[in-house]
C-alpha cells in the first residue's frame, strides 16, 4: 500500500551506515575546480526523479539512498539493508525532501542480498548492492537507466552522485534532502596509497581494483556522508539523460582530513541483477 506522507520535524540522530552525496553537474565545467562543491547543492524537483530514500517507519530521518530500476524494484548497497526488517521499511518517492514535505511512500515486500556480500572482507565487499522489491508498482516513477560498459566511468570521468544523507553541521536545516555534486572519477591505486601509505607491504595490495569500483577522494567538506550509502553515480549521457555507474558504499570521515571513496561499480554484476529484477529484464 502506498500513502502520501508529509513531516514537519527531523531527528538528526541515528543515522545509517555509509553514504554518498548527490550530484549534478558544476556551473563551472571549465575550471579545474568545478566539483569541489562543498556539500553539493539542493537537488531541484524532479532533477533525480529515480533516486529514492529510504525511511523507517519508526524514524523519519536520513538513512539510505536507492534507484527505482523497474516498477517494483529498487537499487541500492546491500549494507544499508542487510539487517532491516521489510515490515519496517518504506521507499519514498516524489519528493526532494520527503522528511519535510509530502512525499508517496511504498511499502517492502522483500529485500534480496547479494549472496557474495560480506561487509568483513574486501572480496564481499565487492558484492555491496541489494534489490528491494515493492508491495506494489511505483506509479509515474522514471526508472534509472544502469550502465553495462566496463569501460564507463573510467578516470577523470565526471560522476554524478545523488543522495538523502546528512550533511555539513552548517547544512543541518536541510538533512534529509536530496543533494547532488559531482566529482573526477580517481585511479582506485590512488584509494590504496589513502588506506595503506603507512602499511608495511602495502606496495603488493591490491583490493580496490578499477574493475570493481569507481574511486574518488573526498574531504571534510565535500563527498559522501551517511545515509547517502546505496545512492547512485551517474555519468551524463546528454544533457537530460544519466546513466547509473556505480553504487554507493563507502564514506568519508568527518575530521578533516582527506579520505577514500570507493562504490561499487554496478557492470560486474549486471548479470545477477537480470536475472532479479521484478519484472524480469529483457534479454
Amino acid at each position: 500500500m502506498r500513502k502520501r506522507h508529509g513531516v514537519s520535524t527531523i531527528i538528526l540522530s541515528g543515522m545509517l551506515a555509509i553514504g554518498c552525496l548527490d550530484a549534478a553537474p558544476s556551473e563551472r565545467d571549465g575550471d579545474e575546480d568545478a566539483d569541489k562543491i562543498a556539500g553539493g547543492r539542493l537537488a531541484k524537483p524532479n532533477e533525480f526523479p529515480s533516486v529514492v530514500a529510504f525511511i523507517r517507519k519508526n524514524y523519519r530521518g536520513p538513512d539510505c539512498t536507492g534507484t527505482l530500476i523497474a516498477p517494483q524494484t529498487v537499487l541500492t548497497a546491500a549494507h544499508c539493508v542487510d539487517l532491516a526488517n521489510p515490515k519496517n521499511l518504506l521507499v519514498a518517492t516524489g519528493s526532494v525532501d520527503p522528511f519535510r514535505e509530502a512525499s508517496v511512500d511504498y511499502e517492502v515486500d522483500r529485500i534480496l542480498i547479494h549472496p557474495s556480500f560480506d561487509l568483513s572482507t574486501f572480496e564481499g565487499e565487492r558484492f555491496d548492492v541489494a534489490l528491494v522489491y515493492l508491495k506494489e508498482p511505483a506509479v509515474d516513477v522514471p526508472l534509472m537507466e544502469l550502465n553495462r560498459a566496463d569501460a564507463a566511468a573510467g578516470l577523470g570521468a565526471k560522476i554524478v552522485h545523488a543522495g538523502f544523507g546528512a550533511v555539513l553541521a552548517e547544512d543541518a536545516a536541510t538533512a534529509g534532502a536530496l543533494r547532488t555534486i559531482t566529482q573526477k572519477a580517481k585511479g582506485c591505486d590512488t584509494v590504496e596509497d589513502y588506506m595503506y601509505a603507512d602499511a608495511p607491504g602495502s606496495e603488493a595490495i591490491d583490493e580496490v581494483p578499477d574493475d570493481k569500483y569507481v574511486c574518488h577522494v573526498e574531504r571534510r567538506d565535500i563527498g559522501i556522508r551517511a545515509g547517502d550509502s546505496g545512492g547512485p553515480g551517474m555519468i551524463r549521457k546528454s544533457r537530460t539523460r544519466l546513466v547509473q555507474v556505480s553504487v554507493h558504499h563507502a564514506l568519508a570521515p568527518t575530521d578533516g582530513t582527506p579520505s577514500y571513496t570507493y562504490d561499487v561499480r554496478l557492470s560486474a554484476h549486471m548479470a545477477w541483477i537480470d536475472e532479479h529484477i521484478d519484472p524480469p529484464a529483457e534479454q
